[in-house]
């Protein structure tokens, strides 16, 4: 059975996922061929989110630049909440790697700080 993204917008949030995970490798799409033996041009559709499809391309992708595909292909986007969607935008920016979950997490404590912090004074 072949798996589908849920959405155009986790296509492209992935795209944009792998597309920083690469760069801050100081990797080009040529290096990503020569390493991966795929092609450029879909290394590129793929980083701007027009692959639908979960090919065995992508998995390999995502495999060697560690970002974690689960998070685009499980709950669809329109059973997100607001939030859930915010935070896969900020992963995606972040490279969608574990470093980037690791930075998501630390902003969600900072903001939960803010929010005790903010709560707790008087008005």
């Amino acid at each position: 059975m072949t798996t589908r993204f849920n959405s155009r917008a986790d296509a492209e949030a992935l795209g944009i996922s792998l597309r920083l995970a690469r760069e801050r490798r100081g990797m080009t799409r040529v290096d990503l061929e020569k390493q991966l033996n795929v092609d450029r041009s879909q290394i590129s559709r793929i980083e701007r989110g027009q692959m639908l499809l979960v090919s065995t391309n992508v998995q390999k992708i995502c495999t060697y630049l560690r970002v974690r595909l689960e998070s685009y292909i499980g709950q669809p986007t329109n059973d997100r909440s607001p939030l859930q969607r915010r935070i896969l935008r900020i992963n995606a920016l972040l490279g969608g790697t574990e470093r980037g979950d690791a930075a998501v997490s630390q902003l969600l404590n900072a903001l939960e700080a803010f929010a005790e912090t903010y709560s707790s004074k008087p008005r």
